[in-house]
């Protein structure tokens, strides 16, 4: 069957789960870290962007679904990604400065300093 008429909506199934899996896997760390939600909310930006970038770093060191310390810088944005989603949904008032106001060309190049230098 030729790619353009297959059916892939099983590729935004597996999307989905692993968007899901990613995000438990933050929610997971921030229980091991004691960080409840009412903690997430009283953060500043720049606080939460200290968390964020402990759990990247953490994740990249094998804190992961594969528990993995080789994992590419996409997998590791993907994780990021799943954080910031969880965020969004348990704590939709809280600020994310996840991009640079003086980004470049792509938001790969806005990414927040602290976390550009962990991917």
């Amino acid at each position: 069957m030729d790619f353009i008429q297959r059916d892939r909506g099983h590729v935004r199934g597996g999307s989905d789960k692993t968007l899901g899996t990613r995000a438990e896997a933050f929610r997971r760390w921030c229980d091991r870290h004691t960080l409840r939600i009412g903690d997430l909310y009283s953060l500043t930006p720049e606080g939460i962007i200290v968390v964020l970038g402990q759990y990247l770093t953490d994740v990249a060191k094998g804190d992961n679904f594969h528990q993995r310390a080789d994992l590419q810088d996409g997998t590791i944005h993907g994780y990021l990604q799943a954080a910031v989603r969880y965020l969004q949904v348990y704590c939709p008032d809280l600020a994310i400065p996840l991009y640079s106001a003086a980004g470049g060309s792509s938001k790969s190049d806005s990414l927040h300093p602290y976390l550009a230098a962990i991917l």
